[in-house]
């Protein structure tokens, strides 16, 4: 379906575009302020935009807006959880570009 592809390019570029702007700050976060993983911090990012959704605050960011950058923390989650499974069984990933799945890579014996 075109409105899926549409969608999916749309969520990749903004992806990209953010990843450009900010480095890898989601998957690799500095931890300034607090030390938690990068899937904790996915999930506080999850839990304000989520919020926003549901107090409808539009000053904010629009409602489109806060779906895609959830489509896009759930897409980082998935990388965080990938790459947090190959590292327990000694995959090395490199760059934010080059995840693998993880199942693939086991049973390609990688």
């Amino acid at each position: 379906m075109e409105d899926i592809e549409n969608i999916c390019d749309e969520v990749k570029a903004l992806l990209l575009s953010k990843n450009a702007q900010y480095g890898d700050s989601v998957l690799n976060p500095i931890n300034l302020f607090a030390n938690s993983s990068s899937i904790d911090g996915i999930r506080i990012r999850l839990d304000d935009k989520y919020s926003r959704l549901v107090r409808g605050n539009a000053s904010i960011e629009s409602d489109e807006d806060i779906h895609l950058d959830c489509i896009g923390y759930h897409i980082m989650a998935l990388i965080a959880i990938r790459r947090e499974a190959a590292q327990r069984a000694g995959v090395f990933i490199p760059r934010f570009d080059s995840v693998v799945k993880v199942s693939d890579s086991l049973s390609d014996g990688k």
